[in-house]
């Protein structure tokens, strides 16, 4: 194949970015911020490992991101419990609250960029990606 994959999916992943950047302004959210919240309205709390880990980033990004969505309250972090190595970050119901708006900003990004294709062709663009996705996860790099 003479054609750039890495190329194709880069430009997606910017024009997401720029689209949820944009979607989200009034919310004072960054697409990055983004990525985390959708991650703990399915698992909170959790640990700041756990989240860089999900979301293949380094612990250094988590950092940053976490105290920018701590200092807009919409998540909290505080020492677990049973073991006082770890932060434990949960949602604030403030970061609950705006949960419908950011999954319709992202259904209407995905129905935008899915509206040309029928719903098989749907379904192979999904479970292509996703079996590229379980590809590249096997790299070790």
């Amino acid at each position: 194949m003479a054609q750039s994959l890495g190329r194709l999916i880069s430009i997606l992943y910017r024009k997401n970015q720029a689209y949820l950047n944009e979607a989200l302004v009034v919310y004072d959210l960054t697409a990055s911020e983004q990525a985390v919240l959708m991650y703990l309205y399915k698992k909170s709390p959790v640990t700041q490992d756990e989240i860089a880990h999900y979301l293949q980033l380094d612990k250094a990004s988590i950092t940053r991101t976490l105290q920018s969505l701590m200092k807009k309250e919409y998540v909290t972090k505080k020492k677990d419990a049973a073991d006082k190595r770890y932060n434990l970050v949960s949602i604030t119901e403030k970061g609950a609250a705006i949960k419908p708006t950011i999954m319709e900003k992202l259904q209407d990004w995905n129905r935008f960029l899915l509206e040309d294709f029928d719903q098989e062709q749907q379904e192979f663009i999904y479970n292509s990606l996703l079996d590229i996705v379980e590809k590249a996860e096997k790299y070790e790099g």
